[in-house]
């Protein structure tokens, strides 16, 4: 649990600082903190660097076709093998080929994007940009919305030329309310920090969700009905089997 009041208040999980700015008049939460280096396998850097002129992403119908070949061998496969056994051979391989073909596609791809991510933008050189420092990320909370804003800034290791990238990486957010509004915050009797009176937290706002690689968290937002302290609560895990917004 992270606990916060209202206005600007300095919190720390895990080595990381975060920033919570609450402005109740216009109902908006801004978090500010640093994020982490951006890391690529050692396998996509060697392959990018192996890449022939001829080489490109390959299209939607190229991957299309060997999903059909894979398909056709998990699932047509063993009824054409039982009624005729000679068919095995042929259908084993190409299943095999669509499932090599489709994994080299994919490497292809995950390649030629990396190569474009780090070629100067001025010089023209490739692999030329470094990451020079850990990325802003800046969460943004309304009533209606909840959005993530992730900076990175690169540097040209030939001409010294600085790239600037926003982006949200991938995030998926969301806002839910959470049916139970009088969730307790601070253990089974919680008090408020401020007033010292018990059972005093109601939820007063949509809790902020975000997930990505099926881990999600959950910020909620409680305020003291005697008088008005804010606590913010941040939970972490597994994105569960029946998760929707609400």
């Amino acid at each position: 649990m992270i606990r916060g009041v209202a206005g600007k208040d300095e919190i720390y999980q895990i080595n990381k600082k975060y920033l919570y700015e609450i402005d109740l008049e216009k109902n908006i939460v801004v978090i500010t903190y640093r994020g982490e280096f951006k890391e690529y396998s050692y396998f996509i850097e060697v392959r990018a660097g192996n890449l022939r002129e001829k080489d490109q992403c390959p299209s939607k119908r190229e991957k299309f076709l060997y999903w059909i070949g894979i398909l056709m061998l998990l699932f047509v496969g063993p009824l054409i093998a039982e009624k005729y056994p000679i068919s095995l051979v042929p259908l084993l391989l190409i299943g095999i080929y669509s499932t090599m073909k489709l994994n080299y596609t994919e490497e292809i791809s995950c390649a030629i994007r990396y190569l474009e991510k780090t070629k100067c933008e001025k010089c023209g050189k490739n692999f030329a940009y470094q990451e020079i420092r850990k990325p802003s990320v800046r969460e943004i909370s309304t009533p209606k919305s909840y959005e993530i804003c992730i900076t990175r800034n690169f540097k040209c290791k030939y001409c010294g030329y600085i790239h600037t990238e926003k982006r949200s990486e991938g995030y998926s957010t969301c806002k839910r309310m959470n049916y139970n509004i009088l969730q307790e915050t601070l253990g089974t009797k919680p008090e408020c920090r401020k007033c010292g009176r018990g059972n005093a937290y109601n939820e007063f706002r949509k809790s902020d969700t975000k997930s990505k690689n099926n881990i999600m968290t959950e910020i909620k937002y409680y305020k003291c009905r005697y008088c008005g302290n804010i606590e913010v609560k941040v939970e972490e895990g597994l994105v569960p089997p029946n998760f929707s917004a609400g």
